[in-house]
């Protein structure tokens, strides 16, 4: 039964239908008894899409990974997905993920969401490869969106964002190794943009000159995976330098790669020592367990709830000032951002190199 054949039923307006069912909404205590007690003995009950999409409102957080086609792969993205839902939770939000395989058409489905009011906002995580003037269109848009993205240099399109500084944990993680005295350290990659890959640069020329390690063959470029962590130690393990220790730029390819050394009948840490990143909760469990640098995904995924329910309370309040539909922070009067910094976490796949220092 519809509003409309309801309100027909009781010979009253779809608006009084309305307010009864409104907590809080304007109408006389004895029609919004009597418009529920007939909905109980007729057995209609009003329709929540319709009244959320007629509100422009529906309680639903959208949160999408542009470039990725299959987020439920990537176990980094499903642990920071968990840390953005917790803090919906506590909010009463849900969260809808886009687990569509459109590689080539999520930033349609982005404006689906946005122009159709299919959620209340948008946590975008973005890629390190991903063109940051991609979501420039939806500054003036009426949904509020936060990114969730490394800390880089290559511009902005004001928007709210939780920016993840991965040099502390990686420059920590490299220092550790060359104080245990490792010298050829290897580094295994996923993204040519990656910020990480220049601090390798500056930390490996500081304990060997200039060195040039990408013609040493000591970095491996390869996309995130245990099957390609695996592949790429093999290729490290044959290069005319053979590391000591790796740096993984992810806990998946570091998983890969202690699989890889032990293939060769290599112990870790006594022959090798290997270092990931990102702590996914599954890394403490490996064998042994995984030395690596921490991102704290429950942290940044309060940070991100935070900051969008506050852009999308201000929008309603209108509290604050506006810059191209974004809220701007009335106190600084500049674009919200949080930044999050790694840390690394010493476990047991690390230890001195086999000969000693030197």
């Amino acid at each position: 039964m519809t509003i409309k054949e309801f309100a027909q039923r009781l010979e009253v307006s779809t608006a009084t239908v309305s307010r009864a069912f409104t907590p809080g909404a304007r109408i006389l205590p004895e029609t919004r008894t009597l418009v529920l007690e007939q909905a109980r003995l007729l057995g209609y009950a009003p329709n929540p899409s319709a009244r959320n999409l007629a509100r422009r409102h529906n309680h639903l957080i959208g949160l999408n990974c542009p470039g990725n086609s299959d987020m439920l792969a990537d176990q980094y993205l499903i642990e920071l997905a968990r840390g953005v839902q917790n803090a919906l939770l506590e909010e009463s939000y849900g969260l809808l993920l886009n687990t569509l395989p459109r590689p080539d058409g999520d930033m349609e489905l982005l404006h689906e969401w946005v122009y159709g009011h299919a959620v209340d906002g948008v946590v975008i995580v973005v890629p390190v490869d991903y063109p940051l003037e991609t979501f420039c269109p939806f500054v003036s848009q009426d949904v509020p969106c936060v990114l969730i993205k490394q800390a880089r240099e290559d511009g902005d399109c004001m928007l709210p964002a939780v920016e993840i500084d991965v040099a502390a944990g990686a420059r920590a993680a490299l220092m550790h190794l060359v104080r245990l005295g490792h010298r050829e350290i290897g580094l295994i990659t996923s993204s040519p943009s990656d910020a990480v890959r220049a601090i390798y640069q500056d930390v490996y020329t500081g304990v060997a000159g200039d060195a040039p390690v990408e013609d040493a063959g000591l970095v491996v470029e390869t996309p995130s995976t245990i099957a390609n962590g695996r592949t790429a130690m093999h290729r490290l393990l044959a290069a005319p330098v053979r590391p000591s220790a790796v740096f993984c730029r992810t806990d998946l390819l570091a998983l890969g790669a202690l699989r890889a050394a032990r293939d060769m009948g290599l112990r870790v840490p006594e022959d090798l020592s290997i270092i990931g990143h990102d702590d996914l909760v599954l890394v403490e469990l490996s064998d042994p367990p995984l030395t690596t640098v921490r991102v704290d995904t429950a942290r940044i995924g309060r940070e991100a709830t935070r900051l969008l329910l506050d852009a999308m309370s201000r929008r309603k309040s209108d509290a604050g000032k506006m810059t191209g539909g974004v809220a701007v922070d009335p106190t600084s009067g500049r674009i919200p951002t949080v930044t999050v910094k790694s840390e690394l976490i010493v476990r047991e796949s690390t230890a001195r190199p086999p000969l000693g220092p030197g």
